[in-house]
C-alpha cells in the first residue's frame, strides 16, 4: 500500500484507517510525506508507532509521481496498491482482488469499481451526471486507454491492484505535469498482463473543493505532453501510433476551445460582457454557465 501525502493531513487518518481495517491482514503500508507543511508527519507517526506494518518516509516536495516512486522503491510485497491520502478503500478490497489475481501465475492486474462521496461524510454517496466508467477493455487495454481516457473511461489509482512484478522496470514519469497516471498505466499494460475486473465499488473517491477544481488548459497541455511521450514509444506500431495521433488532435481541439473561452472571459473592458453581467438576472447567468460546462 503506497500513500503519498502533501498537505492533506485532514484526510490522511481516514485513508490509513481504511487500510488498517482490511480483512486481508498481510499488508505493508508506506506513507510518503512529500514535503508537507501541515500535520502529515504527526498523523503518520501516530499510526506507525502503533502498527509495525505502517512505515513512514519523508522527502522534500517533489510532486505526486516522485512520492509514488519513492513508495515503489521501498515496497517489498507481492502486490502494489496505490491510495491517495484523501481517498479510502473498503475493508474487503485487498482480499477480493488478491483472490482474483491469484488465479493466474502470470503478472496480473485487478480493477474494481468506485463511488464518490461527500467531503466530510463517507456515507453520503454522490451520483454525478456523467457516463464515466472504470470498465477497461481487457482484450485491448492499451488501445482502450488511448481511445477512451477521459472520454467515458476514468480509473482512479486506488481501483487497481497490481502484481508487483509489473513495476520491476516501470516508474511514474516525474517530468509530466499531469496525466502521469495515464502514461504509467499504458506502460503497465504494454506488458500484456492478465486483467480481471471486479464489478464491485470497493474504492471510495472523496469529492472536495480541490478535487473538483481543475485548470483545464494546464490539464490539456499535460495530456498533450504525455501523448507525445507515448507516440515516441509506439512510432513503429502503426495502429497505436494512429490512435495516439487522433487523440492528440481531439485534445488540441479542446485545448484551443478552452483557451479561446478563457481569453474571452479575461477581456475586462469588453462593454458587452459588462452589460450582460450588470443587467442579466443571476439565474440566467447561472443557466448559461451550466450550459457551457455541459458543452465542454
Amino acid at each position: 500500500m503506497i500513500i503519498p501525502c502533501y498537505n492533506q493531513a485532514q484526510f490522511l487518518s481516514d485513508a490509513i484507517r481504511s487500510v488498517v481495517s482490511q480483512s486481508w491482514e498481510n499488508w505493508e503500508c508506506i506513507i510518503v510525506n512529500d514535503g508537507s507543511t501541515d500535520d502529515t508527519r504527526e498523523v503518520s507517526l501516530t499510526f506507525s508507532r502503533n502498527d509495525p506494518r505502517i512505515h513512514y518516509l519523508e522527502q522534500h516536495n517533489q510532486g505526486l509521481s516522485a512520492a509514488r516512486n519513492t513508495g515503489l522503491q521501498a515496497a517489498s510485497g507481492n502486490f502494489i496498491q496505490f491510495l491517495d491520502c484523501d481517498d479510502t478503500i473498503l475493508s474487503t478490497k485487498l482480499a477480493e482482488q488478491i483472490a482474483l489475481i491469484s488465479e493466474t501465475r502470470s503478472p496480473s492486474v485487478s480493477i474494481c469499481d468506485f463511488y464518490y462521496h461527500a467531503e466530510n461524510d463517507a456515507s453520503e454517496i454522490i451520483t454525478l451526471d456523467s457516463d464515466v466508467t472504470p470498465h477497461l477493455n481487457g482484450l485491448d487495454p492499451v488501445a482502450d486507454l488511448i481511445l477512451r481516457w477521459e472520454d467515458g473511461l476514468s480509473i482512479p489509482a486506488h481501483c487497481f491492484l497490481f502484481d508487483a512484478r509489473l513495476f520491476e522496470s516501470i516508474r511514474f514519469d516525474i517530468s509530466l505535469p499531469n496525466h502521469e497516471d495515464w502514461d504509467c498505466w499504458i506502460n503497465i499494460f504494454r506488458q500484456s498482463p492478465s486483467v480481471f475486473f471486479l464489478n464491485k465499488p470497493l474504492a471510495a473517491y472523496r469529492l472536495h473543493e480541490s478535487s473538483m477544481s481543475t485548470n483545464k488548459p494546464n490539464m490539456y497541455a499535460g495530456f498533450l505532453t504525455a501523448i507525445k511521450h507515448q507516440k515516441s514509444t509506439f512510432k513503429s506500431t502503426d495502429r497505436l501510433f494512429k490512435l495516439l495521433s487522433d487523440k492528440e488532435s481531439a485534445i488540441k481541439k479542446c485545448y484551443r476551445k478552452e483557451k479561446k473561452y478563457i481569453n474571452f472571459q479575461k477581456r475586462k473592458n469588453n462593454k458587452l460582457i459588462r452589460m450582460l453581467k450588470n443587467n442579466t438576472p443571476w439565474p440566467i447567468q447561472k443557466a448559461v454557465a451550466q450550459l457551457k460546462k455541459l458543452k465542454s
